[in-house]
């Protein structure tokens, strides 16, 4: 699920909700993407993000370590002060 479409001319976040409806449908584990070329769009929108993805009943979502998938609880967003930098 990616948010660049909010700060786009489509300005919604990818997929669209009936394609996500549909891929929860089918099992299709979701992982979240800012798609950012800059520092500032990191983590875009990723509150409205997990939101959309818990009104689909979503409680997971994918993170990816050194190429290797694993599935992790969608939690909260943390606040940037309690990201390690």
């Amino acid at each position: 699920m990616s948010t660049a479409g909010l700060r786009k001319p489509v300005g919604e976040i990818y997929p669209a909700p009936m394609f996500a409806e549909m891929c929860v449908e089918a099992g299709v584990p979701f992982a979240l993407s800012s798609d950012a070329h800059t520092p500032e769009h990191v983590g875009f929108a990723y509150g409205q993000a997990v939101a959309l993805l818990r009104s689909l009943d979503v409680n997971q979502i994918c993170v990816f370590e050194r190429r290797a998938r694993r599935l992790e609880p969608l939690g909260g967003i943390p606040k940037r002060e309690d990201v390690s930098e």
